[in-house]
């Protein structure tokens, strides 16, 4: 039962937290899902990790999922018995200020050992510069603007590079789609989105293909009319449109009721449920590259996805595999490391070579990039199909 009475104390820890941005959700936490393991043997290792993830705003679905993944991640290690993990998990509603804040309580407040997040390239960026400066390891889990790990010693990610993504996508609309033509939509307002239609530009271009089209858009839109009337009259064979979820099924939704019938290929931020949700399956027959399929046979893969869906009752999507990687890559630096120190799990990070993650075997480069598969999904009424699997 819940007492009425709030004592004054904790009255301003709550508002303190509030005007912060962030709330405090996991600290000092064992069990970390539904039926999960709730402690680990004496002589475990006990480290700290705070998560930062968006648990509201527009892509509140993102953090839902890297926090389960990261969760179910937790448990694993606390089963295997030599690391203990601490989840301090905090919300940044994908804002930067509030990334800022929660990435400097995390550091100076909570003293953890390692961060995992953010998931966007934009807030990536702003808690890694929190990160170096203090010298905290940090892994972002979905992050892949090249900007975001760019002459950073503290800052890695698990997900490949928007170079790699983008010559994939722009290499598979050319060779398997057949695609000489090309129009680009891209969120003038996103970094990622911008790196990732400047990419495929580059990369069509050179491979014979036409730009027929480059158009923009701002985030927070709800009419696409003008966009698709100026690609619809340069009759392109493919648009590439390297987006989050939501415009994405606003966008094509509303192509197709205005008979714009052109394929769309789309980026990782599309992997989502609510792209079906929001489009009312209209996205049936479109492609976007991405980082796991749920239908893979390996049985990492496999067993991930049976963990997943008896916790949560789905299955997972790339952010949840990708949200798993970046925590077990966590737990085993520090098994390699030895020890729960920021310098120390640093240096294991930097040392990560084949790695078997949910998401492929990856190794961790000079550049504290995964050099990994991108994998090519096929978009059905309410699911993806996998289409094909491109090694780096």
């Amino acid at each position: 039962m819940v007492r009425p009475v709030v004592t004054l104390v904790a009255l301003l820890v709550l508002i303190g937290f509030t005007a912060f941005g962030c709330s405090k959700t996991d600290e000092g936490s064992t069990t970390s899902r539904p039926g999960g393991s709730s402690s680990a043997p004496a002589g475990a290792i006990k480290v700290r990790v705070g998560v930062i993830v968006p648990k509201t705003g527009d892509i509140a679905t993102y953090g839902d999922m890297v926090e389960k993944a990261v969760r179910i991640a937790a448990d694993d290690a606390r089963l295997e018995g030599k690391v203990a993990p601490e989840l301090i998990i905090l919300d940044n509603g994908a804002d930067q200020q509030k990334t800022a804040s929660s990435a400097k309580q995390l550091i100076d407040t909570d003293k953890v050992d390692v961060i995992v997040g953010p998931v966007t390239t934009k807030n990536s960026i702003m808690a890694g510069d929190i990160a170096e400066a203090a010298r905290v390891p940090l892994v972002t889990p979905t992050a892949t603007n090249v900007e975001v790990t760019r002459n950073r010693k503290y800052v890695f990610r698990v997900c490949f590079t928007d170079a790699f993504q983008g010559s994939t996508a722009a290499n598979f609309a050319y060779d398997t789609l057949g695609a000489r033509r090309a129009a680009v939509l891209v969120d003038s307002s996103e970094p990622y989105s911008m790196g990732l239609g400047d990419e495929f530009s580059r990369i069509f271009k050179q491979r014979g293909g036409e730009i027929a089209s480059y158009v923009a858009f701002t985030a927070g839109g709800d009419d696409f009319g003008g966009q698709v009337t100026q690609m619809k009259m340069k009759a392109p064979d493919v648009v590439f449109m390297p987006t989050y979820y939501e415009p994405a099924a606003k966008c094509v939704s509303q192509a197709r009721a205005m008979g714009f019938r052109t394929t769309f290929v789309g980026t990782d931020g599309w992997d989502s449920s609510k792209l079906y949700e929001l489009s009312g399956g209209t996205v049936k027959g479109n492609y976007f590259t991405t980082h796991f399929s749920p239908l893979e046979e390996r049985p990492v893969v496999k067993m991930f996805v049976q963990n997943f869906r008896a916790a949560y009752g789905v299955d997972p999507d790339a952010l949840a595999a990708l949200g798993y990687d970046a925590a077990m890559v966590v737990f085993d630096a520090v098994k390699r490391a030895g020890r729960a120190d920021r310098q120390a799990i640093t240096d294991a990070l930097a040392t990560t070579t084949d790695f078997e993650g949910v998401t492929g075997k990856f190794s961790i480069d000079a550049n504290h990039n995964a050099v990994k598969s991108v994998v090519i999904l096929e978009t059905g009424d309410s699911s993806s199909m996998l289409k094909a699997i491109v090694a780096p």
